[in-house]
């Protein structure tokens, strides 16, 4: 016949249990974060980036150059009201700063605070133009931008979510999206809810980052 399991030994016995919970944890972190870099090295190899390196920081991403621009992307973290997103940024320099974001709705409590930034600008250029909120110092290199027939449907393909944003300013250019919330998963046919995450759905979202971020340095020939 057992005896009875001594009272000192429950604490003991729950403390392994949650230090085995949390190794677990980490080696699947590990696990996930290391199949994420390996697409983040496939996606610098594609883009023709040079030198390419990891981040050293806790968010898992890489660095490099593209004809001669710095330029980095990396994946962070969901952080309270902030959504898990990835980052791509272009180090650069521009005459001028021009900021895009989806537009939804036209009531004053949707439109985007302007009073200490650039002023709300309307794009002659971009076929329905009430998609976006389009602001910018510069109205005529907005014109420029827009006279490219592809940045609309770029545009569609990268701002879907609240979040996303493209931020072209005077020594970078960062275009930023949401990975986790529930349009841009309806909109690439994901589940909506989901154990581990998918490196073939975040090489979706790098690339057509990538394919904007391009077509802006090109269309507006930026300069490292």
């Amino acid at each position: 016949m057992t005896e009875p399991m001594d009272d000192t030994m429950i604490p003991i016995l729950l403390g392994a249990g949650f230090i085995i919970v949390i190794a677990l944890v980490i080696v699947f972190a590990r696990r996930q974060a290391s199949k994420e870099q390996d697409v983040f090295q496939r996606l610098a190899a594609d883009f023709g980036w040079q030198d390419v390196r990891p981040l050293r920081m806790i968010v898992n991403g890489i660095r490099g150059t593209w004809n001669q621009f710095p330029v980095r992307l990396m994946k962070q973290a969901r952080q309270k009201s902030v959504p898990e997103r990835l980052v791509l940024k272009v180090e650069l320099q521009s005459p001028g700063r021009i900021i895009i974001t989806r537009r939804f709705g036209n009531q004053w409590w949707n439109r985007p605070m302007t009073l200490f930034g650039p002023s709300l600008v309307t794009p002659l250029a971009l076929p329905q133009p009430e998609r976006f909120w389009v602001r910018s110092n510069e109205p005529a290199y907005v014109e420029r931008l827009f006279s490219d027939a592809r940045m609309g449907e770029l545009l569609d393909e990268n701002l879907v979510e609240r979040f996303d944003r493209v931020d072209l300013g005077l020594s970078r250019l960062e275009i930023r999206r949401a990975t986790d919330e529930s349009r841009i998963k309806k909109k690439l046919n994901r589940p909506a809810f989901e154990w581990r995450a998918d490196p073939v759905y975040l090489e979706t979202v790098a690339r057509a980052e990538w394919r904007l971020a391009s077509a802006i340095v090109e269309q507006l020939s930026l300069r490292p």
